[in-house]
């Protein structure tokens, strides 16, 4: 929940069951417990995106585009 599925992407980085579903999760576990190359390709993707859009240039960027947002809005 929060933020998680700004970062997990369902399928790409990682499984994202249901918000409270306690049974789903757990599923999710198991399948990544018993399959040792999708949680390897999970990882290189998620190593991938991460560098790719998350990295200090790209957080930069957009804390400069919002706080340039917001400093517009402040002074019409």
């Amino acid at each position: 929940t929060g933020g998680v599925p700004d970062v997990v992407r369902d399928g790409v980085t990682g499984l994202l069951p249901p918000v409270g579903d306690a049974e789903a999760f757990a599923a999710a576990v198991r399948a990544l417990l018993d399959d040792h190359e999708k949680r390897r390709c999970f990882g290189e993707a998620a190593r991938r995106i991460a560098a790719a859009e998350h990295d200090l240039t790209n957080a930069m960027e957009v804390l400069d585009t919002v706080v340039r947002r917001a400093a517009r809005k402040g002074n019409p």
